[in-house]
């Protein structure tokens, strides 16, 4: 069974002008690892990551480590949408770089895609040791892992503190609240959240978040059933909530005019310095704040949990947004793998947590969050986290949400139609 490849987040749905102005630090092209030997003696590392934000730590890291270690690593930042097909046709051809950021599950640069095909090498030690055991599947095959988590990027609401005082309302702790909250922002000018479902990835982000108090957090293991094919999106009632929901916040006015076919318009007036109409933006990880910051210097966020089907039932969703791994077919392979052990120190994933304005690896606890993260240290107190929901997933039910949930908006679809599709698709794989 193919896995599905994970909903993006709000940078990879960036318009190229936006994207562009965030490119702050030139985009410079690393040779092929040269020289050396694998033990780390002569040798000089590669290390590529897909640029879409200002706020990235890769260069620092590797200026820290040529410091301490005397090994120089040349950073290579591919833009963003092309970064998937570059580290596959470099994977493929023999010349990857020697490390490169990945992520779980099967997209196009999954860990069980890109493991199971034999081109990453396996990690262990302390690196490993950081990926939860619920999400090891996530992480590669037969027991073996090819990558491990260099951040923790909470999915949930980053919400536009001033915009909320403007519209006259508080951020809600309830579905049915949210829903009158969004009648009363809109009528003050202020759509409650941003829909950009011309673009893939927002329906599916959206309807996890809704899912994560209505299926997840009272069972946590329903992906695990799905695949042993005990339940059906069908028959479980909290999908059946979750993708009513999405309709009811579309009739609520819950998104801008024009939602169900927006695709990044939003983001040319953010990229110009225009603070948006809206009051947050929910369907990818909390991390965009930090560019946030940068693009509207003038606005503050805080990170809130989505509203819950009950104020109790309410989850802060773990997301880890990229791994590291490298190259199997790799002559420094040596000195790959000593650079994971560095960068999997504490110290170090506090330093890439604090630049990229996520919460370090490992478990998520109240301490380690920041203060954009106040509201939702509550739920982190009370162990009120959970996974992200489908990274085991097939391709195939993504997608079909992803197609079928704008036509809920248009009177195109049903509930039970979208429900049904996604069943249908999951046992197509």
């Amino acid at each position: 069974m193919s896995q599905h490849s994970r909903p993006r987040r709000p940078l990879a749905i960036l318009g190229i002008g936006v994207a562009s102005a965030l490119l702050l630090a030139g985009c410079s092209t690393a040779e092929p690892s040269s020289g050396g030997d694998s033990s780390g003696g002569d040798v000089t590392l590669t290390f590529a990551y897909p640029k879409a934000g200002a706020t990235t730590p890769w260069e620092t890291m590797a200026e820290k480590y040529t410091e301490e270690t005397g090994i120089k690593v040349e950073v290579e930042p591919i833009y963003i949408d092309g970064y998937d097909a570059a580290i596959s046709t470099r994977l493929q051809s023999g010349n990857a770089p020697d490390l490169f950021l990945t992520e779980p599950g099967s997209g196009p640069k999954g860990l069980v895609t890109l493991g199971s095909a034999g081109l990453l090498g396996e990690v262990t030690g302390q690196a490993a040791d950081l990926i939860n055991s619920a999400e090891t599947s996530a992480y590669g095959s037969d027991g073996k892992v090819y990558g491990f988590p260099l951040y923790n990027a909470p999915r949930a609401a980053v919400v536009f503190d001033g915009n909320l005082d403007k519209a006259g309302v508080q951020w809600p702790d309830t579905i049915s609240d949210m829903l009158a909250t969004c009648k009363t922002s809109k009528s003050n000018g202020y759509a409650f959240t941003l829909g950009q479902f011309g673009s893939s990835f927002t329906a599916d982000g959206q309807a996890l978040l809704i899912a994560a108090s209505s299926v997840y957090a009272n069972d946590p293991d329903w992906d695990a059933k799905r695949a042993a094919g005990d339940v059906t999106f069908s028959d479980t009632d909290g999908w059946r909530y979750a993708i009513q929901t999405l309709s009811d916040m579309y009739a609520a006015g819950c998104y801008q005019d024009g939602a169900e076919a927006a695709q990044g318009e939003f983001w040319t007036g953010v990229g110009a310095g225009e603070t948006p109409s809206v009051l947050s933006l929910t369907t990818g990880e909390a991390d965009i704040w930090k560019d946030l910051s940068q693009l509207l210097p003038n606005e503050t966020t805080s990170v809130y949990a989505f509203p819950g089907q009950t104020a109790d039932d309410r989850r802060v969703v773990n997301s880890v947004k990229f791994t590291l791994s490298y190259a199997a077919a790799n002559a420094n392979s040596e000195a790959a793998k000593a650079y994971i052990d560095w960068l999997s120190q504490p110290e170090n994933l506090q330093q890439i947590a604090d630049i990229t304005g996520t919460v370090p690896a490992g478990e998520v606890t109240a301490d380690s969050l920041e203060s954009v993260y106040e509201p939702i240290k509550s739920l982190v107190a009370d162990g009120k986290v959970i996974s992200e929901p489908g990274l085991t997933w097939p391709n195939g039910v993504l997608a079909a949400m992803q197609e079928d949930v704008p036509g809920l908006f248009t009177g195109q679809k049903t509930v039970d139609q979208v429900l049904s599709d996604m069943d249908a698709a999951w046992a197509k794989s």
